[in-house]
């Protein structure tokens, strides 16, 4: 965590969704943006900085060569998302933080119901 830790974030806000606080800190203000709809239904900002999982976004640099610029995602330490596609960088976040509160939310049950056609 110390090396992400390094990178100087730039803005990054906590959440409430369900009694489960999540955290995601952005290298780029304008990321913060995208965030609104991707977070969790009924999510409140948090005022406490402690959160069960800390998301960490790296938007690609416009600057850097076309080869080398790349989204990153980070859940605490386990890397989510590597590409150059900012919406698969995005849907990712998204997924992984809808299921991580659905996981540990206290005292609720999250049912993921499919249909198939026959």
């Amino acid at each position: 965590m110390e090396k992400l830790d390094r990178l100087g974030w730039a803005a990054g806000i906590s959440v409430l969704a369900y009694g489960v606080r999540v955290g995601v800190r952005v290298n780029v203000p304008e990321a913060l943006s995208f965030l609104p709809n991707l977070l969790p239904p009924s999510w409140k900002p948090s005022r406490s900085s402690k959160v069960g999982r800390l998301y960490s976004f790296i938007m690609a640099e416009p600057e850097k060569p076309r080869g080398r610029r790349v989204h990153l995602l980070f859940g605490d330490l386990l890397p989510l998302a590597r590409s150059r596609d900012l919406t698969v960088a995005l849907d990712a976040l998204e997924s992984d933080m809808h299921r991580y509160v659905a996981e540990w939310a206290p005292r609720r049950l999250f049912v993921h119901a499919g249909v198939v056609g026959w």
